[in-house]
């Protein structure tokens, strides 16, 4: 599944930028690309791993979702919060206008 590949691709990407010899191969607007990469996986890989009404609560932000959104703020990096809430936003603005269109 698309979440396992994910997955693995963090776990490896995490181990090339943290390697105290590959790590520093990887400096300045590369090494933020990738760790803009890395985090945007570990967003997708949440969404894909959380059964559909739960997605759909965090997107409608419902009370359903608020435990979740707090525990996803304690346990993942600023970077990957961010990422996390930018595709949030996204799927949101999709389903508005998914919503329009059939108005």
């Amino acid at each position: 599944m698309i979440s396992d590949v994910l997955s693995d691709t963090v776990s490896e990407l995490n181990h090339y930028l943290t390697d105290k010899t590959m790590g520093k191969c990887y400096a300045g607007a590369m090494r933020d690309a990738i760790v803009e990469f890395k985090d945007k996986a570990t967003a997708i890989r949440i969404l894909l791993d959380y059964p559909p009404p739960l997605v759909d609560a965090l997107i409608e932000q419902t009370d359903t979702a608020k435990p979740y959104t707090t525990h996803l703020a304690k346990v993942l990096t600023p970077g990957e919060l961010s990422a996390f809430n930018r595709l949030l936003d996204a799927l949101r603005a999709e389903q508005q206008a998914m919503s329009a269109t059939r108005a």
